[in-house]
């Protein structure tokens, strides 16, 4: 799983910041691990075709970084 962790970061990770004027009804609270940040934002982190990739990051943590200790992968997969 390691490596394909690794691979989904370095060609699936989008870092993406909102045009300017982002109404406050379309921010949301920074959702860095440790939960102690408190500032809003409207920035989000994907991992594209990933259903489970998506966290809404302040300026602070909108980094790969950040990303890494957030994306789990396996722990959200189910077999059918």
């Amino acid at each position: 799983m390691a490596c394909f962790r690794k691979y989904k970061l370095d060609t699936s990770l989008r870092l993406n910041k909102p045009p300017s004027g982002t109404r406050p009804h379309e921010l949301h609270t920074c959702e860095e691990p440790s939960k102690a940040c408190k500032n809003y934002t409207a920035n989000l982190a994907t991992i594209a075709g990933s259903g489970f990739g998506s966290w809404n990051l302040c300026d602070d943590h909108l980094n790969r970084e950040t990303v890494e200790r957030l994306y789990k992968v396996g722990e959200s997969w189910g077999s059918y």
